[in-house]
């Protein structure tokens, strides 16, 4: 019986060694993970930033095309109407002779 007593605690004491071993090397991975999560998070931050940053310099460039396209139709719209004068001042009445 003293035998299988022995045994049994010797079982026991390694059991404890083996859960001890588990838990630091579970405590281990686990911290591990969360740097890895945290080292993720900011490299996504980072180019979340980067496209925001990019996203931004491209509407500038769009408003200032845009601004130009407005110059042009306004420059286009003014030749229009002094083609329109002309042709009313000079070549009416030059047709109505």
């Amino acid at each position: 019986m003293q035998e299988q007593s022995e045994i049994l605690n010797a079982l026991r004491e390694g059991f404890g060694r083996v859960d001890e071993q588990f838990l630091k090397v579970r405590g281990e991975f686990a911290e591990q993970l969360d740097r890895v999560s945290d080292g993720l998070h900011l490299e996504l931050k980072a180019q979340s930033e980067s496209i925001l940053e990019r996203a931004e310099a491209v509407r500038a460039t769009i408003e200032e095309i845009d601004g130009k396209i407005g110059l042009l139709g306004e420059n286009v719209a003014n030749v229009i109407t002094e083609i329109s004068r002309y042709h009313d001042a000079v070549e009416s009445p030059v047709e109505a002779r």
